[in-house]
């Protein structure tokens, strides 16, 4: 890259030497000056424009993402583990990979499954595909109602309802039903 910046630099200095020779001693008023410059300045930024784009497309073609390995040994801690932490580092695809084997092999190990359907769902509302987010906190709210009372991590039942009410639409429709509550207590005749 520095021997680049050094070729376009020598480029556009010999350019600019070409262009003032090209104006004899008894031309060299302001208008060859000017033209010269004019030029000089042309070529300068189309040695940029050619340095930039040569640097853009070594950039992009040098930062490939790496695949996700997920071996058979990895436990669903470790699994949870690397997906949190792909998801820190703004890996959206790789962190749902994780979280994805962590459901896949969770078996009977309902807190694993709990733990890593509510990472997918969280994964999902960072990205604002409450779509894809809502059926997610909607399964552990249900699977917390079918459960006997202390046999789940009882975090992700509250954490999936702090999820759900952050949705936009049922945002909506909870100020719609608070605003007709509020009406139809004022309507009503009982209140002292």
């Amino acid at each position: 890259m520095k021997q680049d910046v050094q070729t376009a630099a020598r480029f556009s200095y010999s350019w600019e030497i070409y262009n003032l020779r090209k104006c004899t001693l008894q031309q060299i008023g302001r208008k060859c000056y000017t033209t010269a410059m004019k030029q000089t300045i042309r070529s300068k930024k189309s040695a940029a424009l050619i340095l930039a784009a040569s640097l853009a497309a070594a950039g992009l073609f040098s930062c490939k993402s790496t695949p996700v390995v997920i071996s058979d040994d990895m436990t669903t801690k470790e699994l949870i583990q690397k997906g949190q932490d792909a998801y820190q580092n703004n890996k959206y695809k790789n962190a749902l990979a994780y979280y994805q084997a962590v459901v896949e092999r969770s078996g009977d190990d309902k807190s694993a499954y709990i733990e890593a359907r509510y990472e997918i769902g969280h994964l999902y509302m960072k990205q604002k595909k409450y779509k894809l987010a809502e059926p997610i906190f909607q399964e552990i709210k249900d699977m917390f109602l079918n459960s006997v009372p202390g046999t789940l991590p009882a975090a992700y039942n509250k954490l999936a309802d702090i999820e759900l009410a952050k949705i936009p639409e049922r945002k909506a429709a909870a100020a719609k039903a608070a605003a007709a509550a509020e009406a139809a207590k004022k309507q009503s005749p009982d209140t002292y």
